[in-house]
């Protein structure tokens, strides 16, 4: 289930473009975009970045915001929380990649990592203390430690790095979230078409593969909905 939940949320989050003053503006799936100034990003951060979106402008050299996303779906473990232990190499190579852009003269990356499984209330607190440059709870600070341990950033990296990472742990399953896209679908449909999710979460796969590398912009959209 995990490449379906992958390639509904992209297409969830791609509808955004149809907005004509949305700020998204490209989407590019399992991996950066080719540009990326960081030319080791592909490779070092390949396993974490499922979605990439652009805001402000479609390439990285002309976005003003550039958000890397983790995707994980679960259809067991529903209630049991995300530990620190199991977001190591999240943390790892997101914080490689951020130690590598922030020697440029601008570092546009935010990172999110999004799952249908709950974060652990310790672990939420422990990433909002190093952003804010200190730890506090008692029950926090093991987990802030280990976090800052996984991230290997220097102090005075920490609190900047802490501070674009963001857990969203509210996400829907895979049945509940194909139905959510069916339906925010058809406010951009004038009338019924039966294929029109079908063929958006196709433009999504395909850019999953070699077969198309390119990213997803408001025309790939407004085509795949035809």
């Amino acid at each position: 289930d995990g490449d379906q939940f992958h390639y509904y949320w992209a297409a969830q989050r791609s509808l955004a473009m149809l907005n004509t003053e949305a700020s998204l503006k490209a989407i590019s799936i399992e991996g950066p975009l080719a540009g990326d100034p960081i030319p080791e990003s592909a490779t070092l951060i390949a396993h974490e970045i499922d979605v990439a979106e652009y805001y402000g402008g479609s390439t990285a050299e002309s976005a003003t915001e550039i958000l890397y996303v983790q995707l994980k779906h679960s259809t067991v473990r529903v209630d049991s929380p995300w530990t620190p232990s199991e977001l190591k190499s999240t943390v790892v190579r997101f914080a490689r990649h951020f130690a590598n852009v922030s020697k440029l003269s601008r570092n546009p990356y935010a990172y999110r990592f999004v799952s249908n499984r709950p974060v652990s209330s310790p672990l939420r607190r422990a990433v909002i203390e190093l952003s804010r440059g200190q730890i506090g709870s008692a029950d926090a600070t093991a987990t802030a430690r280990k976090l800052r341990a996984f991230a290997g950033l220097g102090d005075g990296d920490v609190a900047d790095f802490f501070s674009r990472i963001r857990f969203d742990d509210d996400e829907s399953g895979l049945a509940r979230l194909s139905a959510e896209v069916s339906a925010d679908l058809q406010e951009f449909l004038p009338g019924p078409n039966p294929d029109a999710l079908l063929r958006l979460k196709e433009a999504v796969a395909t850019r999953a593969t070699s077969l198309n590398r390119t990213p997803l912009h408001r025309a790939d959209i407004l085509a795949a909905l035809k």
